[in-house]
């Protein structure tokens, strides 16, 4: 039997070392890899997680959104009927101003009508006192 050299030994001492090593590397890949697939397993579960509550935040943000749209609809609605009654008091008010200045005219008319009738009565008078005065006279 051949006794081996110790230089051999030493290549093979070296070569069984760097076997275990690399058997010792790869058991712990694996381990890493298999910590790791839990992880992203983790990770997926909490992206489906947010997923669905993303989808429930778009979807009251949708019912929101419609909900603030049928309320500016109604408020512009309702602002389109201000709108026309304020356009009717407006004009309510260009004809009250019209009625004051024709109940003034009127009674500014009404006012010179008495003025004039009363110099007419009173001449009458004056006209009726003087043939009083005359018919006495001639008595």
């Amino acid at each position: 039997m051949k006794i081996l050299s110790p230089l051999t030994i030493s290549l093979l001492i070296a070569l069984l070392i760097i076997i275990i090593a690399i058997v010792y590397l790869i058991v712990h890949i694996v381990k890493t890899i298999k910590a790791s697939k839990k992880t992203l397993q983790g990770v997926n579960g909490t992206m489906t997680k947010f997923e669905k509550q993303a989808e429930g935040i778009t979807s009251e943000i949708s019912l929101l959104t419609d909900k603030t749209d049928n309320l500016s609809g109604d408020l512009n609605k309702k602002s389109t009927r201000l709108d026309n009654f304020f356009f009717g008091l407006d004009d309510m008010k260009d004809a009250i101003q019209n009625l004051s200045h024709s109940i003034i005219v009127l009674s500014n008319n009404i006012s010179s009508f008495s003025t004039a009738e009363m110099k007419d009565a009173k001449q009458a008078l004056e006209w009726g006192k003087n043939l009083l005065s005359s018919n006495k006279e001639t008595e």
